[in-house]
């Protein structure tokens, strides 16, 4: 604080402060009068502070607000990729589920991680699956009884048909 005084002092006139209050990167100086009830000057308060170490704490504060910053934005990324993944991975399986579908393997079915909403989603397909399958089970037997009922007539009809040739050439020879 002396250095300072000393230097404030040297620059103004007959040894007074000057009036002005002054703040830069370095110090701060308030200067205040001091007045007698007839309005004279009595005094004169001239304050000066070193703000050095205020400046200092300041960036030492700001530092510490950016290093946890950047921990925050740290953690914050490592638990965003963990849920990310919480998130994604039901949805993912339900798409490739579906895909495999798409290429009619009805057989297959969605993996239920969580009891959430995709768990419901999973189970609503595997329901669903499971009733596309029942039915194109059923469809099939279908399709093979209806093909076998085909082939025995048509069977029948060929039958018929040789026996109505056999028929014809008979009464063509009687003829």
């Amino acid at each position: 604080l002396s250095y300072y005084s000393q230097s404030i002092y040297q620059t103004c006139d007959s040894n007074k402060p000057p009036i002005e209050d002054h703040i830069n990167t370095t110090t701060i100086s308030v200067h205040k009068e001091v007045l007698s009830p007839n309005g004279s000057v009595v005094a004169s308060i001239y304050l000066v502070s070193d703000m050095r170490e205020v400046n200092r704490q300041l960036v030492d504060m700001a530092l510490g607000v950016i290093a946890l910053l950047a921990m925050a934005m740290g953690i914050t990324y490592f638990m965003i990729r963990k849920s990310q993944g919480i998130i994604t991975k039901p949805i993912i399986n339900l798409v490739s589920t579906a895909e495999r579908v798409s290429k009619n393997d009805y057989s297959v079915r969605a993996e239920k991680f969580y009891n959430d909403e995709c768990g419901v989603l999973a189970d609503t397909f595997n329901t669903m699956m499971g009733e596309v399958e029942n039915r194109k089970d059923e469809l099939e037997e279908i399709v093979e009884q209806r093909t076998k009922d085909l082939k025995f007539t048509i069977q029948r009809l060929e039958e018929a048909n040789d026996d109505k040739k056999i028929w014809i050439q008979n009464i063509g020879h009687e003829i």
